[in-house]
């Protein structure tokens, strides 16, 4: 029987086959409303939840300055499964779009979409809901394309794990905690994944983050008219920088930065990235 599902703009889905002359719903008349915020809905994905039932993300425009992506499950019996006003998946600042979802094989979702919250590129963001709703990964999603950094946007870029595991994930089955910090106007941290070693508790504390920033802006200013002459040819219209890839410990029960070593290398922008 044919199962169909509404959102105020609702999601539907829509029979048309040849030769039918009457189709019956198994929920409520004119469809379940999954979200009822103002503003609009639209462009709405759906994949099977494993129980019967699904779960739907679209593009919502309740807020008044962003277009975010919002995301509902509904049961095998149309009963609404998380919030009324439905789970924001991501509030980020831009136009998120074109969302694409997908079941993780163990009752829970994963959505993508593409996000211009960089400022210069469209890039590609990811997320997580678990089987009640609630996101599993970073907040509003991980970077899976982006390169976060511009001519006027600079910052750091923070990979810090547990003692005797990788800080890069080289071996393939460890994430490490990832900040990007940003310094153009001010400090302003964001955090990309927590540590798949330690539990989902911070290895770094936030007020360590921001002296950790002032460290960086000493050391980088140090290195980089020493390093100028690294820079070599770049592609014709780009632009080029030193920076600096620094490996420290956070080390003793004050937990001090200790420099181990500093290594430059050259970032390369585009003319989308100024």
């Amino acid at each position: 029987m044919l199962k169909y599902i509404k959102l105020p703009v609702f999601v539907a889905v829509i029979a048309g086959i040849m030769g039918v002359q009457s189709l019956h719903a198994d929920w409520t008349d004119n469809g379940i409303p999954l979200g009822t915020a103002g503003g609009g809905q639209e462009s709405p994905v759906i994949t099977y939840d494993g129980t019967g039932g699904a779960v739907i993300a679209w593009i919502d425009t309740r807020s008044p300055v962003n277009a975010d992506i919002y995301a509902q499950g509904v049961t095998a019996d149309g009963a609404i499964r998380w919030f009324p006003i439905a789970m924001p998946v991501c509030t980020a600042g831009g136009y998120q779009s074109n969302p694409m979802i997908i079941p993780d094989g163990a009752g829970g979702t994963i959505i993508a979409w593409q996000d211009p919250r960089s400022g210069g590129t469209v890039d590609i963001y990811v997320q997580k809901l678990n089987v009640i709703g609630y996101i599993a990964w970073a907040a509003n999603g991980v970077a899976i394309t982006a390169n976060p950094f511009y001519v006027n946007r600079p910052g750091y870029f923070v990979n810090a794990q547990t003692l005797g595991g990788s800080v890069t994930g080289a071996a393939g089955d460890e994430v490490p905690e990832q900040h990007l910090i940003y310094t153009y106007a001010g400090i302003e941290a964001e955090l990309v994944s927590r540590s798949s070693r330690n539990g989902g508790a911070p290895i770094l504390r936030e007020a360590e983050i921001l002296e950790l920033a002032q460290v960086l802006e000493v050391l980088d200013h140090h290195f980089e008219p020493r390093w100028a002459d690294r820079i070599g040819r770049i592609p014709e219209g780009s632009e080029a920088h030193v920076a600096a890839e620094v490996e420290f410990l956070i080390a003793g029960d004050d937990r001090d930065v200790v420099v181990l070593q500093a290594r430059p290398f050259v970032v390369v922008y585009s003319e989308g990235q100024r």
